[in-house]
């Protein structure tokens, strides 16, 4: 365990130093005009997805205050090198990642109070989402909806999980006494599937205390912050309304100082936090329910040589 903490604290893993960190390139995940990558003239999300392969051992500042929907750009931020560091820079909160999409255009009556809107997109066809009014989540049924508040994916598969769809097109049924249409509430979805995908060896997320990378809304059940290779560190970081897994780790993480909250919404017996491999230090850890509970319980899947963690404390 030593050597996981010396290559998880070393080089390429130094805990956040606030606003006067220093990164090889600055993200400013809410804007979409180009820039350079220097703090004056940020990068956008997709001039940085379009380094990857290529900046292995950089690190790589997103901007404190901003915040990228998916109603305007893809929000994703997907790299595949190792060694690589994604922090924050600048004052105020940090970067809010939301993975959700608005419902827009009439929704059809199916008559008692049912409405439907159809050819609702998403990026992923075999994922798991939610459906919110005014940023609250809906309560998802597998049958009919039968109360104000309720909604259904009508495509299913998986033995019918809640939320979960086996195309990228689909129709979302609501229970309502209104036209949705008209009713003077917001409708949106889970449209994206992860926050920060960061596939290499020796990665690393961290915000910092009191502003925490937010991702809402994510799509998929391999975790909105994803980061797959080796010896991974993800701290200071918070997901908000998840169908299923939070995080996913590879093996030998580090995984401490994060929130979840009103996690697991598909309901079923699934981790939190999703470790890939033997070897997860994790402390620190809160989760905070709402709706379907979150997994009390940290750990892997049941299969041989996958980790098992510590209980989180509550909120």
């Amino acid at each position: 365990m030593a050597l996981h903490l010396g290559l998880g604290l070393g080089i390429g893993h130094l805990p956040s130093q606030g606003v006067g960190d220093v990164f090889d390139y600055y993200v400013d995940p809410s804007t979409a005009v180009s820039g350079t990558g220097i703090v004056a003239s940020p990068y956008t999300v997709a001039q940085l997805n379009a380094l990857s392969g290529s900046i292995a051992n950089k690190r790589i500042g997103l901007k404190s205050g901003t915040s990228i929907t998916a109603d305007t750009l893809n929000p994703t931020i997907t790299l595949t090198d190792n060694g690589l560091y994604v922090g924050v820079y600048g004052y105020g909160t940090a970067p809010t990642i939301d993975l959700r999409k608005t419902i827009s255009g009439a929704w059809t009556s199916l008559g008692g109070n049912l409405w439907r809107h159809s050819g609702t997109q998403v990026s992923d066809g075999s994922a798991s989402g939610n459906v919110f009014r005014n940023g609250i989540p809906m309560k998802l049924v597998q049958t009919t909806p039968a109360a104000d508040g309720e909604a259904v994916v009508a495509v299913w598969n998986w033995s019918g999980v809640r939320g979960v769809t086996s195309t990228t097109s689909f129709s979302v049924d609501i229970y309502s006494v209104a036209d949705p249409t008209s009713d003077g509430y917001t409708y949106t979805y889970s449209s994206s599937t992860y926050a920060i995908q960061l596939s290499g060896n020796d990665c690393t997320i961290a915000g910092k205390s009191g502003a925490l990378i937010t991702a809402k809304g994510p799509l998929h059940q391999g975790g909105a912050f994803r980061l797959t290779g080796s010896r991974p560190v993800i701290r200071f970081t918070r997901v908000e309304h998840a169908s299923r897994h939070a995080i996913l780790v590879g093996p030998n993480a580090l995984v401490e100082d994060n929130q979840f909250y009103d996690i697991n919404r598909a309901s079923l017996t699934i981790a939190t936090i999703r470790v890939q491999g033997l070897n997860c230090i994790a402390n620190r850890n809160v989760s905070g329910t709402q709706g379907y509970p979150a997994s009390a319980v940290t750990s892997g899947n049941t299969a041989p040589n996958y980790a098992t963690l510590p209980p989180m404390s509550r909120v």
